[in-house]
């Protein structure tokens, strides 16, 4: 994900928590996490929301994915939600969370409504929406708009016979890094063609999210695309609003005959690589100032291979 304004510090975070994986090279570098925090605290010192971004760190730290169970209390973060296949003709405006007249908001639209179990990706839901519906979940409601664009434009044709509508779930999830809670909505427990395994770690955000930006997308074999339901307990979800925050961009639908544009036509992410090489340039720093000589004689013979 961009690093550009807001560094992605649980990307970071995960990269360097798997180290380990490659202890052949690298298994030292686990041993100095203290260093690389640092390094993270030094990057963010020039951004204005400095102080709330370190408070939702620490909390994103202490914060531990409770186990992932299937029911019916809309409370509870962690829980899988089962949409009743129920047709029903008391549906709610769409509760799709998205980009709409400029601002991320919930779409409202009453235009030819669906049942919300009608989609296939993954989206997020505003959280109010699900709760005036209770238990009466297939009484979320989405739109004509959001409907077409979600099986014909979002995903590839056929994609939505590939899983059966009985595994229509609302996912009760805390964003990694705002730490509040969110609902997601998927059909099956994730996305074939938008999610993500980054050195391990599952990662999981709206679809439309990844729809002509590529803040995320593969570099084998850092991130690849989820190919099962392992690990699914530990899954990383992202909320709309801190993926854009964090550098990131989403999809705003164009009208017809109209062209959507590209993150890489655009210099969106322009500033990336930049702030990669700060950010590491940070850890380097406190590793120089320390008086672990072991430790930054093995750092510096990793380093020079690649110079």
């Amino acid at each position: 994900m961009s690093l550009a304004n807001n560094l992605n510090v649980d990307l970071v975070d995960d990269f360097f928590d798997n180290i380990a994986d490659y202890e052949e090279d690298f298994s030292f570098i686990q041993n100095d996490e203290s260093a690389f925090y640092f390094a993270k605290q030094k990057a963010l010192e020039n951004n204005s929301n400095s102080s709330t971004d370190n408070d939702d760190f620490e909390n994103e730290v202490n914060d531990d994915q409770s186990e992932t169970t299937i029911g019916t209390d809309i409370d509870a973060t962690g829980t899988e939600l089962k949409i009743k296949q129920v047709i029903t003709t008391n549906l709610s405006n769409c509760v799709i969370v998205d980009i709409k007249d400029g601002k991320l908001q919930r779409c409202n639209s009453n235009d030819k409504l669906r049942g919300l179990w009608q989609l296939i990706g993954t989206w997020q839901l505003d959280n109010l929406a699900v709760h005036q519906a209770s238990k009466e979940l297939n009484r979320l409601g989405v739109c004509y708009s959001h409907f077409t664009f979600d099986q014909n434009q979002l995903h590839k044709a056929g994609a939505k016979s590939e899983k059966n509508v009985k595994q229509s779930l609302i996912h009760s999830r805390r964003c990694r890094f705002c730490g509040k809670n969110h609902y997601f909505f998927s059909r099956g427990m994730y996305c074939k063609e938008h999610s993500w395994n980054v050195l391990g770690k599952e990662i999981r955000l709206a679809c439309i999210c990844q729809k002509r930006c590529n803040a995320l997308e593969q570099l084998d074999p850092i991130i690849i695309p989820t190919n099962s339901n392992d690990k699914y307990n530990e899954t990383r979800y992202v909320c709309c609003k801190c993926y854009e925050e964090n550098g990131g961009h989403l999809y705003v639908k164009q009208g017809r005959g109209k062209k959507g544009v590209h993150c890489s036509e655009t210099d969106n992410h322009s500033g990336d690589i930049a702030a990669s090489l700060e950010l590491m340039g940070n850890w380097i720093l406190q590793i120089a100032y320390e008086k672990n000589s072991e430790f930054q004689e093995k750092i510096l013979a990793a380093i020079i291979p690649a110079l």
